[in-house]
């Protein structure tokens, strides 16, 4: 994506119709290779040239999450979500990042009420419309898992969604849902289906002939299998799965601060089985891709301070 955008870059001149989208295209490249304050620069300029643009919105907070600029997050994704109304499912994530700030920062109660609020506000038009967007799960069950990490009780929301996670036990068109279906079903206590769903996985896996099957094998069959085991209080199943496949798990999709919820289930299991060396070594490789800061993440700081 980066390298596309950049090949482009010399053909754009300031005054282009579409130009803002362009921004913020090139915007997230930059920031998924690393490139923070290229990519924040970006971003800003797309927002600066239309203030709606949700897009130059959504790359700038990824710069920001990476970066453990979580007060900057805050006050970033909350000035500009009263221009996100007129956008698509876009929107909602938006939303994500600005509850995983708060997530983040600790401000549980703010999160919940951005899911309840915006994420899966059933009497929203948009949600009606399309109560199971792809992207919907996904926002919906990392955050829910994200806060359960952190010991926050979120009643019975996990039910609440589970339906629309069982009906993807036979849908292998985007592997990052799936993992987020196996995850969720799990959560609601549907071991049964999460079950069946890796098994369907598993069928796919072995006979697609095309670019999917092989993710699923590579990545989201072991993530998927390792969150239904960290559900089930198996830790040491959740480090035998999730350690040697760790670095593939790229190829899932989603961003690494998508991805960065399956670490965090790494992580928590190490914690709790007192493995300061895989928790070293998670860190370490944390801290190549750009995750910065973690030891002012509620997500990290207590699996932090026991190695340190």
């Amino acid at each position: 994506m980066r390298d596309i955008s950049e090949r482009a870059a010399p053909a754009w001149n300031k005054g282009d119709k579409g130009l803002g989208a362009y921004l913020a295209i090139r915007a997230f490249g930059l920031e998924e290779e690393g490139d923070y304050g290229q990519a924040e620069r970006c971003g800003r300029q797309a927002v600066e040239l239309d203030p709606a643009d949700p897009w130059g919105a959504h790359a700038v907070a990824h710069v920001l999450i990476m970066q453990g600029r979580l007060e900057d997050g805050i006050g970033w994704c909350s000035e500009l979500s009263q221009n996100w109304g007129a956008a698509n499912h876009i929107r909602h994530h938006n939303w994500w990042h600005l509850a995983l700030f708060h997530t983040e920062a600790r401000n549980y109660d703010d999160a919940l009420g951005i899911y309840d609020a915006q994420l899966r506000d059933m009497d929203s038009p948009l949600i009606q419309a399309v109560p199971d967007f792809f992207v919907d799960i996904q926002n919906d069950v990392a955050l829910l898992q994200r806060l359960e990490l952190r010991g926050v009780d979120v009643g019975d929301r996990w039910s609440d969604i589970a339906e629309m996670l069982a009906a993807r036990i036979g849908n292998h068109t985007s592997p990052f849902t799936s993992a987020h279906a196996a995850l969720g079903l799990a959560a609601a206590g549907r071991f049964g289906e999460a079950d069946e769903l890796v098994s369907a996985m598993n069928e796919f896996a072995s006979t697609d002939r095309g670019s999917l099957g092989p993710r699923y094998a590579l990545a989201v069959i072991p993530a998927a299998q390792a969150a239904i085991a960290h559900r089930k209080g198996e830790h040491q199943s959740v480090l035998d799965i999730l350690v040697p496949v760790r670095r593939n798990l790229w190829q899932m999709g989603g961003s690494h601060a998508q991805r960065d919820l399956f670490f965090q289930l790494l992580a928590d299991s190490a914690h709790k089985l007192g493995r300061a060396d895989i928790l070293e070594m998670l860190f370490e490789e944390m801290g190549a891709i750009g995750l910065e800061h973690l030891e002012e993440r509620s997500s990290y700081a207590d699996a932090l301070a026991f190695v340190q």
